[in-house]
């Protein structure tokens, strides 16, 4: 959703903030949605470089991420329209 509005943020931790700015506080995606991009990131995080076991309800986390993914092409899908194809 950022690259259709222009916004390239360099890195993943920009990405998470200007998406909470751009996206969350335009009212584009829910705060819990914000917070589940956050989630998933800090997991991957300590997956990849954890040592610690991660504990994690996966089937509510995959469920809330086919979601938050249906709801992002949705929105990239009408941006795209509305721009020509851009």
């Amino acid at each position: 959703m950022l690259y259709v509005r222009d916004i390239d943020p360099g890195s993943h931790e920009t990405g998470r903030n200007r998406f909470g700015e751009e996206i969350v506080l335009e009212g584009d995606a829910t705060r819990e949605q914000g917070r589940l991009l956050t989630t998933l990131a800090d997991l991957r995080q300590q997956a990849d470089y954890g040592y610690d076991r991660i504990d994690a309800d996966i089937d509510e986390l995959a469920e809330r991420t086919r979601t938050f993914v249906e709801r992002m092409t949705a929105l990239v899908e009408s941006a795209t329209e509305e721009t020509g194809g851009r």
